[in-house]
């Protein structure tokens, strides 16, 4: 009965916390507001079983950012520095290649090429195998970038499969970040920008504004780490 009380009183104090951490998270995305307080967990368009909307959206959201935009998304700004410039050429949808068919192929005309594969489940060792077909195929492309997007590290070592891995929780902040830099210049992209991201933070990650159970403090956390990025 101790440790039950116990927990109970962690878990109201990390309700306590997270009611502040979300004030402040609004406060700074005004006039937009905080994507967590809406529930997307009931949209079966967004539900974390259809991967294809989740690429789709994304596959949207990168066609209206710059080249440099794109690769600090995903890490890749300073691998690609002084390299790659100018806006990308076309994001395209499920291109088949070999026996798959590609999530997101971005191309930046003749200066480079980028194939993002998205998860939104955990992954296993059973996917070394495409991902090192994807490499293959696209070996002669001019500064080729492959990412990997999943919610969680994977056991495999994804660089021995010529990938870089980025996990969703990383890239919800940047969207975050970039939705936040360009909200004046255009209010409604960057709310399309932040609804994705309260779909992708629920349904992917977990997260909400009325946690259950002794999950409070995880997206306080969250949202206290993406805040401190802002500062």
């Amino acid at each position: 009965m101790f440790l039950v009380a116990t927990a109970e009183r962690l878990d109201q104090s990390a309700r306590r916390h997270l009611t502040n951490v979300l004030a402040q998270s609004e406060r700074r995305l005004s006039p937009l507001g905080e994507p967590l307080k809406l529930n997307l967990g009931s949209h079966r368009w967004l539900s974390a079983d259809r991967e294809e909307s989740y690429s789709d959206w994304l596959a949207w959201i990168l066609q209206g950012m710059s080249q440099s935009e794109i690769l600090k998304l995903f890490s890749l700004s300073e691998r690609c520095a002084g390299e790659l410039s100018g806006p990308a050429k076309y994001v395209r949808r499920e291109i088949w290649r070999e026996q798959n068919r590609t999530d997101i192929e971005v191309s930046f005309g003749d200066q480079g090429f980028m194939l993002i594969e998205v998860k939104v489940k955990d992954v296993g060792t059973e996917i070394s195998g495409q991902l090192r077909r994807y490499a293959k195929k696209l070996a002669g492309q001019h500064n080729l970038l492959l990412i990997l997007l999943c919610t969680e590290a994977p056991e495999l070592d994804v660089k021995q499969c010529g990938f870089t891995l980025i996990r969703w929780d990383v890239l919800c902040q940047r969207l975050r970040s970039h939705a936040n830099r360009v909200k004046n210049l255009d209010v409604l992209r960057a709310a399309a920008i932040l609804i994705f991201c309260g779909a992708a933070e629920q349904n992917l990650l977990g997260l909400s504004s009325e946690p259950r159970r002794l999950r409070a403090a995880v997206t306080a956390d969250y949202l206290q780490n993406w805040g401190r990025r802002q500062e």
